[in-house]
């Protein structure tokens, strides 16, 4: 698959796993991050290392036509901080850190921890007009410690990607074709500092 990437560091494990998958990435988007809490330094070192052009400008509808035009089967986004156009013509798929519906927004991963849930996982869904609302085409499972943290959390999360990218790339028409709708959910805000 000929592809676009959208995104940071929080799962790079995607855009290795892609990578390794022989998936031709075409182009990089990401954003500027505070390389403190969230970091795009790897994605931008892999951009460079492949020669891949990357910019640290907003997706456009035009880019994204732009994308089409060059022969892109679609893009996979692991988070980024902007509105990503959706356009009918051409597939964006989002990764998110929760089971959607439940875990909609840019940070669920504190939120579950601190409700001290059992389980969470990673969706691959599609980009819809609104955030993380998109129909899902895979969902996968994992169970949170009594003593979660972020950190292993999110080392949970990424393990579980590589074998999502797999079965993505691998039926990528039909798992679009047979997305289902999310329904009702939760929206969480972004965490504050103390949470």
């Amino acid at each position: 698959m000929k592809l676009a990437y959208i995104g940071i560091d929080l799962f790079y494990t995607a855009l290795d796993a892609l990578d390794r998958l022989d998936c031709e990435i075409a182009e990089i988007f990401t954003c500027e991050t505070d390389n403190e809490t969230e970091f795009n330094v790897r994605v931008i070192d892999f951009a460079k290392r492949h020669g891949i052009p990357y910019t640290l400008n907003r997706i456009t509808r035009e880019d994204i036509e732009r994308l089409a035009a060059k022969g892109c089967t679609a893009a996979v986004c692991a988070g980024y901080y902007y509105k990503i156009p959706v356009s009918e013509e051409f597939p964006i798929v989002n990764i998110h850190p929760s089971l959607l519906p439940r875990g909609r927004g840019s940070w669920p991963m504190p939120y579950t921890i601190l409700r001290r849930e059992k389980e969470s996982g990673v969706t691959v869904h599609k980009i819809a007009e609104g955030f993380d609302t998109g129909d899902i085409l895979l969902q996968e499972r994992f169970f949170l410690s009594k003593d979660e943290n972020l950190e292993t959390f999110m080392e949970k999360a990424c393990a579980l990607v590589p074998q999502m990218m797999k079965k993505l790339t691998d039926n990528f028409g039909e798992l679009w074709e047979t997305a289902l709708p999310q329904g009702e959910g939760e929206y969480l805000e972004l965490p504050t500092e103390k949470d």
